[in-house]
């Protein structure tokens, strides 16, 4: 009997520790669909890809304006001593001197060779890539979450088996103690029982922790953090629908998954700017045209004007030695020209075209020709290994679809016939007509047999999702 409280104990403990690892899972259980909801909100990966998606609309963007004229201005000031130029009268000079340029200066480009058309056009599509890409990242992880999920469920569901079969064999070993003694039953029957119940109790063991790995995984699938109490609720999959493929065959499911499928869109647009990136190289074999335009001034604090015009009379010589020959002599006086006014006398202007054409240039335009069309060849390759890998994929998660719902109808009838076996046997045995050890061996069966029904049961389910998933529905 010691032998029987031990066990009774070290049961109460184990299912203690199954009904305590979640102590929120009565209060604020998961769904399937919240989960993948958390994990698609904050998977650091995703989040990822959605800068990347934001960068591809800043090139985009920034793309765009450069089909606008560019206007830059400048200016500067600096200190020269010694022997310089003025800038402002050209003239030498041989003091410190302060000078200040402004300048304002605008470009458009009128033709490259419709370089700017394409590059914008091909901007366009990898953001369209790169959108579709994001998608496919984020239904590739919807697909793990779920398998994941389904994987916590099935070890949740197999630690629920495990534990009743436990109890179980508590009774049937506390059931061998009492015949035992009244001497219905030989001592080796207490061994056989033993065992069971040893075996009983490692299985639970290992079903709680394939339990708590299993929700632990889906945990750090989440990247939730370590202080959130998490738990899953089974979802309702009774009773199980029959897969037919009459209804969803290969060829529709492939032309469902042609047209939602977002790895095959996404090479489609990278086809599309690979077309692009190559008339790209092309139009650096046209001469391109531009138009300029600037506006200048300076000024500088050598700078002279004007102030004042003081007048003389200068005698140049004498007529017979007596009458003097004079002229009226203008002499200007010179003061500092203020800044605005050299501002202002000093403002030039420029505008013009200006034609480019290439002639030589190492062979660089040539090779970058060969390198794009070689980019392109490699796109067109990738486009159709995509569409015949869709097609293997397909192909296999149908083949693999039929076969799990086979293998579930299979495990299903095995187990429906050894829970009526397993009767027959629990009924001998209550007579004494069977063994301990027949007793015990058509336990075991049964056990084996919810389990492989469980397996088989949560196998197609996820064949289910991957169906779902080509047929571009959402995986719920």
């Amino acid at each position: 009997m010691n032998q029987i409280l031990k066990s009774v104990l070290l049961s109460w403990c184990l299912c203690s520790l199954l009904l305590t690892t979640h102590p929120l899972q009565a209060q604020a259980p998961w769904t399937l669909e919240q989960c993948i909801r958390y994990g698609l909100e904050n998977n650091l990966q995703l989040q990822q890809g959605r800068l990347s998606e934001t960068l591809a609309k800043e090139n985009l963007q920034t793309q765009r304006l450069q089909s606008l004229p560019s206007l830059n201005g400048n200016t500067s000031y600096g200190y020269f001593s010694g022997r310089n130029v003025d800038p402002t009268t050209y003239q030498f000079t041989n003091q410190t001197i302060a000078t200040n340029q402004i300048g304002l200066s605008s470009n458009l480009n009128l033709w490259s060779g419709k370089r700017q058309k394409h590059t914008t056009e091909q901007l366009t599509y990898e953001l369209q890539a790169t959108k579709t890409d994001q998608l496919k990242a984020c239904n590739d992880f919807a697909l793990t979450v779920a398998q994941t999920y389904l994987q916590a469920i099935l070890s949740k569901e197999q630690a629920k088996v495990a534990s009743s079969f436990l109890n179980l064999t508590q009774k049937q070993t506390e059931l061998t103690y009492n015949s035992y003694a009244y001497g219905a039953v030989p001592q080796s029957s207490l061994a056989e029982s033993d065992a069971q119940l040893a075996t009983a109790e490692a299985n639970v063991q290992a079903a709680v922790a394939a339990e708590v790995a299993a929700l632990a995984n889906l945990k750090l699938l989440l990247e939730l953090p370590d202080e959130v109490n998490f738990t899953i609720v089974a979802p309702d999959t009774d009773p199980i629908s029959p897969y037919n493929n009459t209804l969803v065959t290969k060829n529709m499911l492939l032309e469902q998954a042609t047209t939602t499928q977002p790895q095959l869109l996404s090479r489609k647009y990278r086809l599309k700017s690979a077309e692009k990136n190559f008339a790209i190289a092309k139009s650096y074999l046209y001469p391109s045209l531009s138009m300029f335009g600037g506006i200048n001034t300076s000024f500088s604090n050598a700078g002279r004007r004007i102030v004042a015009v003081r007048s003389s009379n200068e005698v140049l010589g004498f007529v017979l030695d007596t009458i003097p020959i004079t002229f009226a002599n203008q002499v200007p006086e010179f003061g500092k020209n203020p800044y605005f006014d050299q501002v202002d006398q000093n403002l030039n202007k420029q505008i013009g075209l200006q034609l480019s054409i290439p002639m030589f240039n190492g062979g660089q335009v040539q090779s970058n020709i060969r390198k794009a069309r070689i980019a392109l060849e490699q796109q067109q390759l990738a486009q159709k290994t995509d569409a015949m890998q869709l097609y293997r994929d397909v192909t296999i998660a149908q083949n693999n679809t039929q076969a799990a719902w086979l293998r579930y109808q299979a495990a299903n009838k095995k187990k429906l016939a050894i829970e009526k076996s397993f009767g027959y046997v629990e009924a001998k045995y209550a007579s004494k007509m069977a063994t301990t050890l027949e007793y015990i061996t058509a336990q075991n069966s049964e056990l084996q047999a919810t389990n492989e029904l469980l397996q088989a049961k949560y196998e197609y389910l996820f064949q289910l999702k991957i169906v779902d998933y080509y047929a571009g529905n959402p995986i719920r």
